[in-house]
């Protein structure tokens, strides 16, 4: 799927190889937000690479002459994307909020609110999210 405004600038479904980018537009869009607060080789590394492999969800990227600029992740269905994230990726969840912890404390009781919204809290009645 592709989207041309002109010449130069389209938003089409991004692809694995640019998770980098997608992470470094995250990063410098929401630097306090709590994924990059995580990290940005946790992002690069492990986040972005989960969500191009779920089928639940999909990635779109903006370009300006082949540059990415932007981006929006699409979760058709929040709960099962969420579960195709974090599956198989406790330990190195695990060590990734640890280590923001060391860096700053507080980030534990907020990753722990998050571990806790994603496992238990009821989804909302619409599945999908922006």
């Amino acid at each position: 799927m592709s989207l041309r405004h002109d010449e130069r600038s389209a938003v089409t479904a991004a692809e694995p190889h640019q998770a980098a980018a997608l992470a470094a537009i995250h990063r410098g869009a929401l630097p306090d937000d709590f994924l990059p607060s995580i990290g940005a080789d946790f992002l690069e590394r492990v986040y972005y690479p989960a969500t191009f492999r779920s089928p639940h969800g999909v990635n779109f990227v903006a370009t300006e002459a082949g540059r990415p600029v932007g981006f929006v992740t699409v979760a058709l269905d929040s709960s099962r994307f969420t579960r195709d994230v974090v599956t198989g990726q406790w330990p190195r969840l695990a060590y990734f909020a640890a280590r923001a912890a060391m860096r700053r404390p507080s980030h534990l009781l907020v990753s722990l609110q998050v571990v806790r919204t994603a496992l238990f809290d009821r989804p909302d009645p619409l599945p999908g999210e922006i």
